[in-house]
Formats: C-alpha cells, sequence, structure tokens
C-alpha cells in the first residue's frame, strides 16, 4: 500500500495559494489597463474569480478537505483546455505542469483521507445524469435561438440580452438542483458520481458545440460555472443528508 507523503499535502496548499497569487497580479495588471492575451483569449478582470476560487481550494486542501485537490485539478485542466482552444499551444503545455502537480498531491490527499478506499463508480448513474445535464443545456441553447411566439412576447428576440440571461439562469438552476438531487442520492462517493458527470456534459456539450460551428472558449466558460454549480450543489447535498441523519438519531 502507497504511503501518504505530508510534504505533497503541503506543497499542493503551496501551489494553490501560488497561483491565486499570479491570479490577483494578473487581475490588478487589468485593472491598471494592461492587457493579457493568450492565443485568441483576453485575460482581464475574471482573474479575480480565478483568485478567489483557488483561494478556496487552498484552505480546503490545507484542512485537509479531499473535494479542495479534486477543485484545484478541475481548475488547471480546464486551464490547460481553455489555453488549447484559443491555439496558445505553447502555453497549454506549460499550464500542464500545474495539472501534473496537482494531481499527484490530491492522490495523497486522496490516501490520507480514504486509505484504505479504491474509487467505485456507479457508471450508468453517472451517465443518466449526464444526459440530464445535457439535456437542460440543449433546452437553452433552443429557448435561446428559435422563436416560439410565446418566448417571443415575454423574454423578446431570439439571441437578446433578455432572452439569453433567463435562459441561462433557469438552466443552471435546473442544473443545481439536478446535481443535488444527485449527490442526495449517492451516500457513497457522491462528489466522485457528481464531477464525473459534469465531466461527460461538459465534453459532449464541447465538441457538438464546436463540430456545429461555435466557439470553444464560449463552451468553456459554460463548463467553468457547470463545475462551480456541481461543487456547491454538492456541498447542499452533503449538509442535507447530515441534517437527514440528525433527525433519525
Amino acid at each position: 500500500m502507497k504511503e501518504v507523503s505530508e510534504g505533497w499535502i503541503a506543497t499542493l496548499v503551496i501551489l494553490a495559494f501560488l497561483r491565486a497569487g499570479i491570479a490577483v497580479l494578473t487581475g490588478l495588471y487589468a485593472v491598471l489597463g494592461g492587457e493579457v492575451d493568450i492565443g485568441a483569449m483576453r485575460i482581464g478582470m475574471w482573474a479575480f474569480l480565478d483568485a478567489g476560487l483557488l483561494t478556496i481550494f487552498g484552505v480546503g486542501a490545507f484542512k485537509r478537505r479531499l473535494w479542495a485537490g479534486y477543485g484545484l485539478v478541475v481548475f488547471a485542466a480546464l486551464d490547460v483546455a481553455a489555453k488549447a482552444a484559443s491555439e496558445a499551444y505553447a502555453g497549454a503545455l506549460g499550464a500542464s505542469l500545474w495539472v501534473v502537480l496537482f494531481a499527484i498531491g490530491t492522490a495523497h490527499l486522496f490516501r490520507a483521507q480514504r486509505f484504505r478506499s479504491a474509487i467505485q463508480l456507479d457508471l450508468p448513474f453517472i451517465f443518466r445524469l449526464a444526459g440530464v445535464l445535457f439535456f437542460i443545456a440543449f433546452l437553452v441553447g433552443f429557448f435561446q435561438t428559435f422563436n416560439p411566439t410565446l418566448l417571443a412576447k415575454t423574454l423578446g428576440a431570439p439571441k437578446s440580452t433578455a432572452r439569453v440571461w433567463t435562459t441561462t439562469i433557469v438552466g443552471y438552476v435546473l442544473m443545481f438542483a439536478s446535481q443535488t438531487f444527485a449527490a442526495v442520492r449517492k451516500e457513497d462517493w457522491s462528489l466522485e458520481h457528481v464531477l464525473c458527470a459534469a465531466f461527460v456534459a461538459s465534453l459532449v456539450g464541447a465538441l457538438l458545440d464546436v463540430a456545429l460551428g461555435g466557439s470553444a472558449i464560449r463552451a468553456l466558460g459554460g463548463s467553468v460555472w457547470l463545475f462551480i454549480l456541481t461543487f456547491i450543489a454538492w456541498g447542499t447535498a452533503t449538509r442535507v443528508k447530515a441534517q437527514r441523519r440528525a433527525s433519525s438519531a
């Protein structure tokens, strides 16, 4: 059985805060009027969102929470995908080093939390949930693009600002509810299941979007919000299950 390296767990925490610091500096540079371009992608004020997420994951890793390690790996992987989609291949190659380092640290964090456990995934469950998430995303795209009479009267023209924002918010609310319900149903490995479902839905959606001539960067942007919702939904489900156990006891 492989041993747990406290050094790697400490390194995971340090790297998380280091990456958060880089994001803060990037955001400050953008505020002061600088421009940071990576391929076709321009990085600006959104760097502060990255810094906030990385700080949350860093604090979680410091407290030895496994979800924080997963979050850092997902963050780094999405960053690589975004750079590759922007045709900044050198940047994507360099960013892949973060994925490797975060993954190694998370592996040791996993051993520390579930030393004798092996991940047990219910694949039909994952694909069913991924199908639900993808269907919701499809409906959002349909209502944003096509023009049923009822929508035209209530939300305005297709792809108008009001319609895009309304359908997007409703779509994310439905995704959040679906993931929370799924995480409540899964007693064991609930986070792993909803994360895998989000990954499958994001991958299929991005590939389909690109095949239909859409923007890969926009598809990845939607994936970022989906993964954020996934962690929030899992946290909500964890609280619900804890309250149920307390009430039954």
